[in-house]
């Protein structure tokens, strides 16, 4: 009988997770770790088992903060939270992007997992600059009068390029007391327009922990005509998040 790998690397440590696309997640988490002071998972390496791919990673300490309940939290604890969210993104979004063919792509430079542009389990991309990105999400549609003004006004400026999780959520954020312990799950991580993180949490309909949502602007710089494009593109009502003083 041969040995289950999932079983013998959970023995010896490690988390283990399936995915999609391991080289994708193990690069960027090797990229992070070594540009940033972000809490990501140590990588070592990818393996198959049972026709699925997987990755073993080092554990972060702590619970997501789904599990977590954001509203039972204190306020004090809420704010901790966001200040060191903030700093992390801040410096998330401060790595230069290298240079390469594509300007948005994965970090190892090629498609990339993003659901908001195909199913869960396709790929994008890559796309050689932003307006070719733009295109893509319109489905083609050329940048007429027949698009919204909304959309033609966002599609038609260029934004600054940066290294972008793309699945900011409560489930991928650890936290032990009021310590982020871990950001987790590179998987659909990519270089992408600066406001799409911001945009994707804004106007995500399957957000299970709304109060977190409405923090989004907090720690990540807020997009607002960004978002209502992209609310009036995905069809679903547009509201706009307001700081706390």
């Amino acid at each position: 009988m041969s040995v289950n790998l999932v079983d013998e690397y959970r023995s010896r440590g490690f988390h283990v997770k399936c995915c999609i696309v391991p080289e994708i997640e193990l690069a960027t988490m090797r990229f992070v770790r070594e540009h940033t002071k972000i809490p990501v998972p140590e990588p070592c390496c990818s393996f198959q088992w049972d026709n699925k791919d997987y990755i073993a990673m080092s554990h972060v300490p702590g619970t997501d903060l789904h599990e977590l309940k954001w509203k039972t939290l204190s306020s004090e604890v809420q704010r901790t939270i966001m200040d060191q969210l903030k700093t992390y993104f801040d410096d998330l979004r401060s790595i230069p992007r290298p240079v390469g063919e594509h300007s948005i792509s994965s970090v190892i430079g090629g498609p990339f997992l993003d659901a908001r542009l195909l199913d869960w389990d396709d790929l994008s991309g890559p796309f050689e600059n932003e307006a070719e990105f733009n295109t893509f999400y319109r489905a083609g549609q050329p940048l007429d009068e027949k698009v919204p003004e909304e959309i033609r006004r966002v599609h038609s400026v260029s934004h600054r390029l940066v290294l972008t999780h793309n699945d900011v959520c409560p489930r991928n954020i650890m936290v032990e007391g009021s310590t982020v312990t871990g950001i987790i799950d590179w998987e659909c991580a990519a270089w992408l327009p600066e406001y799409w993180e911001y945009v994707k949490i804004t106007n995500w309909k399957n957000w299970e922990d709304k109060a977190f949502k409405m923090r989004a602007s907090e720690f990540l710089q807020p997009y607002p005509e960004e978002a209502l494009a992209d609310s009036i593109a995905e069809g679903i009502p547009y509201i706009p998040f307001v700081p706390r003083k």
